[in-house]
């Protein structure tokens, strides 16, 4: 569905290009496939940067630090989970806040 949504999406809408690949780069860890999640999760993030949406910014690094811890790169994983965090705080989303400080006290226990 998260391909679906992309490819029948408007391609100048950002939102449908993050959040779609956010879903894959998910889904693609969840199966074993870290290096494509990782890739995806990159994307997701180089799209979102070109933003001033702070949340959708957070969003997408965090789900590349789940990418990267899931590959073994524990050290850029939390970078990305601090850099999510700042941004969470910054625009005042508990919600989001929540989800990165969870992330950063999680065991560091990689899938490799």
């Amino acid at each position: 569905m998260a391909l679906e949504a992309c490819e029948l999406g408007n391609p100048d809408d950002v939102e449908v290009h993050v959040f779609s690949r956010i879903a894959r780069a998910g889904a693609k860890a969840a199966s074993g496939e870290v290096e494509d999640a990782v890739a995806l999760a990159r994307e997701a993030v180089a799209i979102a940067e070109r933003t001033d949406a702070s949340t959708m910014r957070g969003d997408a690094l965090l789900e590349l630090g789940r990418a990267l811890k899931a590959a073994g790169s524990d050290g850029d994983a939390l970078e990305a989970g601090r850099t999510a965090l700042a941004l969470y705080e910054a625009k005042g989303n508990r919600v989001g806040s929540a989800a990165a400080r969870a992330f950063l006290a999680a065991p560091e226990v990689s899938v490799r």
